[in-house]
């Protein structure tokens, strides 16, 4: 079988798929293409829609990308081919191709709805999509995203000299209520963002701030904080599930916005101290709560416990090659992983 996995990144370079190892001992063979993201998605979607992809010579196309999955669409509706597209990890990283044409509007879903399976990383935007483009639900299935941590080239916080929180993410970030929250309380705070994401009010004096650092630098700045804190400013959005995976896999007691598209990866009580979002007080006393080092230990061990089960890079590849194989054979996959169901469920409901 062959597969054509379209994801976002350099163009040029030599980078194979993240389930290509479980992909080869499956029989499937991937070829792998970048889409550049840089002239924002006006640029992806036009990059999408006329790079010289040769569709037909492939069973399946695996996206990975909201704009690119459109393009793609469209491209095998105009071209009238019969290849098997799967949209993997669909979410709302930004605007939505909505119009104020009803016209318009019927004709890019029923471009979408040229898609054979959706995959999404939460259970939230299931719903989310059916109703924003009125994708058939019978098309959806969940499966969490995962990474394995890379090796640090770099450990550039490893001799910082305080104690203090860890708080990193470029999109849809709360850092005043991170900040109304520390300001207070006798323990140092570290915002890492992007430049675009700058604070409009002053920092307090035990918050410092860095801008555009690399994955290195931002792991290590989780690594070495006493607690990780995720704050964002609505549902609507990206929720931070790198940061979580990868606090969970350093074993990392986190406060985290208590929204429904980051449920499945972290349970109140269980990995740390969800918070209702924008809430600053309740942020307060969950960072008064965890600088407890006992519990702060035992929510940081459970955390890591859940994440190398289900949240490893082996398991999501896994599960997309099983998915691949179902969607080219004309078979509807698990609409999740039963085993996973299972233990979240009998945690969520002690």
């Amino acid at each position: 079988m062959n597969v054509l996995y379209l994801h976002i990144g350099d163009v040029g370079a030599e980078e194979s798929a993240f389930f290509d190892q479980e992909a080869r001992q499956s029989g499937i063979n991937i070829t792998a293409h970048a889409i550049s993201n840089h002239g924002g998605k006006r640029a992806v979607l036009l990059s999408a829609l006329t790079a010289p992809l040769q569709q037909n010579k492939y069973d399946v196309i695996v996206t990975t990308e909201y704009f690119i999955a459109f393009a793609v669409n469209l491209r095998l509706y105009l071209l009238g081919k019969k290849v098997k597209h799967i949209v993997y990890g669909l979410n709302q990283s930004s605007r939505l191709l909505k119009f104020n044409s009803s016209l318009i509007n019927r004709f890019v879903n029923n471009v979408f709805n040229k898609t054979d399976l959706v995959v999404t990383h939460s259970r939230t935007e299931i719903d989310l999509f059916h109703q924003a483009h009125h994708i058939d639900i019978n098309k959806f299935v969940f499966s969490h995203w995962g990474f394995d941590l890379p090796d640090a080239k770099e450990d550039m916080f490893a001799n910082h000299k305080k104690d203090y929180l860890s708080f990193v993410g470029r999109n849809n970030r709360d850092l005043k209520a991170f900040c109304d929250a520390i300001k207070d309380i006798n323990i140092h705070g570290i915002i890492i963002t992007s430049a675009d994401n700058a604070p409009n009010f002053p920092l307090p004096d035990n918050v410092e701030i860095h801008y555009d650092l690399n994955m290195d630098a931002c792991l290590s700045c989780i690594r070495h904080s006493k607690i990780n804190v995720v704050l964002v400013n609505d549902n609507e959005r990206g929720a931070g599930h790198i940061t979580i995976v990868a606090s969970m896999l350093m074993k990392k007691p986190q406060i985290i916005s208590d929204v429904s598209v980051v449920k499945e990866y972290f349970v109140d009580g269980v990995h740390g101290v969800s918070v209702p979002v924008g809430d600053s007080g309740r942020v307060k006393s969950a960072i008064i709560q965890l600088l407890d080092n006992d519990l702060a230990n035992i929510y940081g061990e459970q955390a890591f416990q859940y994440a190398n089960k289900y949240f490893v890079n082996e398991v999501p590849s896994k599960r997309l090659v099983e998915i691949i194989v179902a969607v080219a054979g004309n078979k509807k996959p698990r609409e999740c992983n039963e085993e996973w169901l299972h233990e979240y469920q009998s945690m969520v409901n002690k």
